[in-house]
C-alpha cells in the first residue's frame, strides 16, 4: 500500500530522508504553466527548491541525498509563485 502524500508543508525535516507534498492552489494551477518554489533560510545558508507538476497540482520532492546536507537548526520557509 502506498502511503498518502501529505497536502501540507512538513513542520520539521530530517536530514537523510526523503521528503513529499503536494500543493493545490487554485488560482496558480500547475496545468497552466505556473511553478511553486520555496527557500529555506537560516544564519548558516539556504536551499532552494521547486515543484513540478502533478496534474493541476505541485508535486514538491526533496532527495534523501539533498537533505543529507542541510544543517541542523530552525529555518524560514518562503513561497514563490
Amino acid at each position: 500500500m502506498t502511503a498518502d502524500i501529505p497536502t501540507h508543508e512538513p513542520a520539521g525535516i530530517q536530514a537523510g530522508d526523503t521528503i513529499k507534498w503536494i500543493k493545490t492552489i487554485n488560482n496558480y494551477s500547475a496545468a497552466d504553466g505556473w511553478a511553486l518554489s520555496y527557500r529555506l533560510i537560516n544564519s548558516n545558508g539556504k536551499f532552494d527548491i521547486s515543484s513540478t507538476a502533478s496534474g493541476a497540482d505541485h508535486l514538491v520532492t526533496i532527495s534523501a541525498a539533498t537533505t543529507a546536507n542541510y544543517f541542523p537548526g530552525d529555518y524560514t520557509l518562503f513561497v514563490g509563485y
